[in-house]
């Protein structure tokens, strides 16, 4: 892997875990992956596919930034869905 390739996948991660907050704010604070997922390629999706490999890995990295935030302690699970830590 090039230090391109890497930097921009890192870039691309911590990109990602704030498109992942917003989206689960526009969820209304909770939602399901598919919800999450919708709501993520409607305000993003010309960002994934300019980014070039993002487009082919953009739902793992949604995964993987989705997992980084409940380390954080700033997102938790309800159920099956996502949910932001100032949910009630």
């Amino acid at each position: 892997m090039s230090v391109t390739t890497y930097t921009r996948k890192v870039l691309g991660r911590h990109i990602m875990i704030d498109w992942v907050e917003e989206a689960v704010r526009d969820c209304g604070g909770i939602g399901t992956i598919p919800e999450v997922a919708e709501k993520l390629w409607q305000k993003h999706s010309g960002d994934i596919i300019d980014e070039g490999d993002l487009l082919w890995t953009w739902q793992y990295e949604m995964r993987w930034s989705a997992r980084s935030l409940r380390q954080a302690k700033r997102r938790k699970l309800v159920g099956n869905r996502w949910a932001l830590n100032d949910y009630s």
